[in-house]
């Protein structure tokens, strides 16, 4: 859970895009996220299938220790909003690996800029969620 793996990952799927493996970076993009929200739901103490490789459910059981349900009492409708749209951004992501990554039989070849978006999404993603994380954790140190 470091900014730098988050780089590393992020940097092999742009080399990717560059090489004209659009497939091969949505499915970096795609494991980036996977590997990112186990990892903090081992961190947190969060309960989860280790078999479990859709990140729709990952993203569900992470959001609870985070504090960032879009349906959470304590948030600002703004919040709610882009809370709702990281939701929406990981299902998205789910099915974009599903349709046009090299994870499986691929129904179409993704374009560039498919792939670009999927990138910049899953690092977007991953460094808010580790700011949050890293919130968190604070926030406990300053109560104990």
């Amino acid at each position: 859970l470091t900014e730098e793996s988050i780089a590393e990952h992020v940097e092999k799927a742009r080399a990717k895009v560059e090489a004209g493996d659009s497939a091969g970076a949505i499915t970096n993009a795609y494991t980036l996220v996977e590997q990112f929200l186990r990892e903090l739901l081992r961190q947190t103490g969060t309960e989860f299938k280790g078999t479990e490789g859709d990140i729709r459910t990952l993203y569900s059981s992470v959001c609870g220790p985070l504090h960032l349900d879009p349906k959470g009492e304590h948030l600002e409708s703004h919040l709610k909003t882009i809370l709702q749209g990281l939701k929406s951004l990981v299902a998205g992501l789910y099915e974009l690996a599903n349709k046009a990554s090299d994870r499986h039989a691929r129904k179409y070849n993704p374009a560039p800029h498919h792939a670009k978006l999927a990138v910049n999404a899953a690092l977007s993603l991953c460094e808010f969620l580790l700011d949050s994380f890293k919130y968190q954790q604070e926030r406990k140190t300053r109560k104990a």
